[in-house]
């Protein structure tokens, strides 16, 4: 291979990798607030579905989970974002991922069903049948539909079924390190295959390559669980 052969795939990679970042952090907005419109009895539900797998995991893995929980709660019930992120880091589960602390923002706000500002133990639990189930293709391909959905109406504000940079742009704030104009031209440009200043996309682009992204996501995200 050349060296400017190289180069092209290692910025592509560079890209890709950034534009993962970027979905799951849309994605994360797109369900907190699908989270924070959910009414208490489908946060029950779900709650109570996936602390029923919790108990059918192998009993040394149940053990290792309220082992770490206990150490990192230091015997105060509950853990804070950093404990968090410091014990899905330990775990495994986001040692490798693009971005850490996003991987853990989007999971402690999305398992703190009572909103307390603190993931309690049922809560850790269900996080981690969650993240766990990422690994499943069979339990996900329906739930990332649904999820890509929701994404997608959460972006088009002005409700057209089209996607522009500033939608995008204005659900991204708060990323970090911040998305800049040439970053969401991109991305655009990437889902849709065109160029310029202008560009939008239409749901179908828009969902195929964040299916595509996903997919590299689920990869990821696969590998930790098998830790």
């Amino acid at each position: 291979r050349t060296l400017l052969r190289e180069v092209e795939e290692q910025t592509d990679e560079a890209t890709t990798r950034r534009h993962v970042q970027l979905v799951r952090f849309l994605q994360h907005k797109a369900d907190e607030n699908h989270t924070g419109a959910m009414d208490q009895e489908a946060v029950n539900q779900e709650r109570g579905r996936l602390l029923s797998q919790f108990e059918k995991l192998d009993p040394s893995k149940r053990k290792i989970v309220v082992d770490s929980f206990e150490m990192a709660s230091g015997g105060s019930g509950g853990l804070s974002f950093d404990a968090t992120k410091e014990v899905l880091r330990a775990l495994g589960f986001s040692r490798r991922a693009p971005d850490a602390e996003t991987f853990a923002h989007f999971w402690f706000h999305r398992m703190d069903f009572d909103g307390n500002g603190v993931v309690d133990l049922a809560e850790f639990k269900a996080m981690v049948v969650a993240i766990m189930r990422l690994g499943d293709a069979s339990h996900t391909q329906g739930e990332d539909s649904k999820r890509v959905d929701l994404l997608l109406r959460r972006l088009d504000t002005n409700r057209n079924q089209m996607i522009s940079e500033e939608e995008i742009l204005q659900v991204l704030e708060g990323v970090n390190p911040p998305a800049s104009q040439s970053e969401v031209r991109g991305f655009l440009a990437k889902a849709t295959g065109r160029g310029g200043p202008a560009v939008v996309a239409n749901f179908h682009e828009l969902e195929q390559y964040i299916n595509k992204l996903n997919t590299t996501q689920l990869t990821t995200h696969a590998a930790h669980a098998g830790h």
